[in-house]
């Protein structure tokens, strides 16, 4: 039997020392639909820390749930980010770019050769400074994702933050609508 893969299917994989959290999406023109949700107790004395065991963890709770989409994205706990705002003279990207780099390297507990570094720029109409929100996470931290990934049989798309996805599953259920949160 040929199964085919829709290419805008995609995992979102999230996981702690208790349990393992899994979505499957389909993407469309304009939404996105979840096909599937899993969650799974992860057993006692599964090592997740090691991305073999844990990407063999992984692959088998896909199995089990007969989940053969291969794409998948990883959320990384707010413990494992730095996450700053900045506030920086509005230009182009590449200025932009160009001056994250420069000022994260000062507010960075760590050197920025260590680091993988992200940036989502909040223009305002005629402002001179622009709001930008920069994460970073160490490059151990997200060889550690990818090694986890690789031992599961997934393609890892992208790395994001595990508030930021809380936030916009409440959101896009309507759950923040007119409502305090926490």
């Amino acid at each position: 039997m040929f199964f085919s893969l829709n290419k805008r299917d995609l995992l979102c994989i999230d996981w702690d020392e208790r349990s393992l959290r899994v979505v499957e999406t389909t993407f469309h023109r304009s939404a996105a639909t979840v096909r599937r949700a899993v969650y799974a107790a992860v057993p006692d004395g599964l090592d997740v820390r090691d991305p073999s065991v844990m990407g063999d963890f992984i692959r088998r709770t896909l199995g089990e749930h007969r989940i053969r989409t291969r794409r998948a994205i990883a959320d990384v706990p707010r413990q494992d980010t730095v996450f700053n705002r900045l506030s920086l003279p509005a230009g182009t990207m590449d200025e932009l770019a160009a001056m994250v780099h420069l000022q994260i390297a000062k507010e960075l507990p760590f050197s920025k050769e260590q680091a993988v570094i992200d940036f989502a720029v909040v223009p305002k109409e005629g402002a001179t400074t622009w709001d930008v929100w920069v994460a970073a996470i160490r490059i151990n931290v997200a060889e550690y994702y990818r090694q986890v990934f690789t031992a599961a049989g997934l393609t890892l798309e992208r790395i994001g933050l595990r508030p930021y996805a809380n936030v916009r599953a409440l959101q896009a259920l309507g759950a923040t609508e007119g409502r305090v949160v926490m």
